[in-house]
C-alpha cells in the first residue's frame, strides 16, 4: 500500500503543471503548524500558554522576564492572568521613547520592575533602529525591509547588560518564565544567561524575518538549549512538539516557540 502510495505521487511531485499548488499547499501547512502566527498576542497562543501554567503548575509565587517589553501588551495580560500577590515581574525595554508608553501602561510596584535597558550577551551600548516612535519592530540590527515597503530611518543608542549580571544584581536564582521578543537578539540574551539557563522552568522566544538579518538561525537556539529543554512550537491552543532537528525547521516566518524545562518532567 505505501508503495503505491509512493509510486502514485512520484507522477505529481516536482512537475511544472502541479508546483503552483504544492506552493499553496505548503502556504497553508505552515499557517496550520502557526508558523507565521506569531506576531500578535491573540494569534500567538501567548495567552493560551500563560494559562496553561496557571492552571498546570500550581506555585506560591512567579518570578516572570518579559524582555522586549516595548509597549506593556505582553506585561499587562501576565498581570490579568496572575494574582498580583503571586507575582514577581521583570519588564526590559532599552528604547527611552518606548519605555514611558511602558510605564504609563505598566505601574512599577514592589512586585513590578521596569528595567530601562534590554539584555545581551554582553553588558554595552547598541544602536536601536526603528521606523517610528514605539514600534514593534525596533531592532538592534539594520535590517532591509525593502520587501515590505519599510524603513528603520531613526537610530538611539541604548543600553544592554545580561541576564545572568542582572539576576546576580537582584538576588534571583529562578526564573519561571523568560519570555523573550528583542527581534533577532533572541540568541544573544540567551547566551548572556547561561548560568541561569538550568534554573529557568519556561523560555518562550519569537523567531522569524529579524533572525536573517542577525544571521541566527533555529539550530542555534536547538542546540544551546536541547539539554535542558524539550521545545515545542506555540499553537494558538496547545504545543506541537520538536523533537529532533531538521533543515526545514528553518522557518523564517513571525513564531513563538515554547521550551519546557526536563527537569519538570512531562
Amino acid at each position: 500500500m505505501k508503495k503505491n502510495i509512493t509510486q502514485g505521487l512520484k507522477k505529481i511531485l516536482g512537475y511544472s503543471w502541479t508546483a503552483g499548488f504544492f506552493r499553496l499547499l505548503h502556504q497553508v501547512s505552515l499557517w496550520g503548524m502557526n508558523y507565521g502566527g506569531g506576531a500578535s498576542v491573540e494569534d500567538s497562543g501567548e495567552a493560551y500558554a500563560l494559562a496553561l501554567l496557571k492552571k498546570k503548575y500550581q506555585q506560591n509565587a512567579w518570578v516572570i522576564f518579559d524582555v522586549g517589553a516595548n509597549k506593556g501588551n505582553y506585561a499587562d495580560l501576565v498581570i490579568k492572568t496572575f494574582s498580583p500577590e503571586k507575582l514577581q515581574l521583570h519588564c526590559f525595554e532599552p528604547s527611552t521613547r518606548t519605555y514611558s508608553f511602558l510605564q504609563n501602561k505598566i505601574k512599577a510596584s514592589p512586585h513590578i520592575f521596569l528595567n530601562l535597558f534590554g539584555l545581551s550577551s554582553k553588558e554595552q551600548p547598541l544602536v536601536l533602529h526603528y521606523d517610528t516612535i514605539a514600534s514593534g519592530m525596533a531592532s538592534v540590527y539594520s535590517r532591509n525591509l525593502d520587501h515590505i515597503g519599510t524603513e528603520l530611518t531613526t537610530e538611539e543608542i541604548c543600553q544592554f547588560k545580561t541576564l545572568d549580571q542582572y539576576c546576580i544584581q537582584q538576588g534571583i536564582e529562578k526564573i519561571d518564565l523568560l519570555k523573550l521578543d528583542v527581534e533577532g537578539h533572541e540568541l544573544e540574551v540567551l547566551q548572556g544567561g547561561i548560568r541561569m539557563l538550568p534554573n529557568i522552568q519556561f523560555i518562550q522566544f519569537e523567531f522569524g524575518g529579524c533572525n536573517i538579518d542577525s544571521r541566527t538561525y533555529f539550530k542555534d537556539f536547538y542546540l544551546l538549549l536541547k539539554n535542558n529543554f524539550d521545545i515545542y512550537v506555540l499553537l494558538k491552543d496547545g504545543l506541537l512538539p520538536i523533537k529532533t532537528y531538521g533543515e526545514q525547521l528553518e522557518i523564517f516566518t513571525t513564531t513563538n516557540y515554547f521550551c519546557v524545562n526536563k527537569g519538570l518532567g512531562k
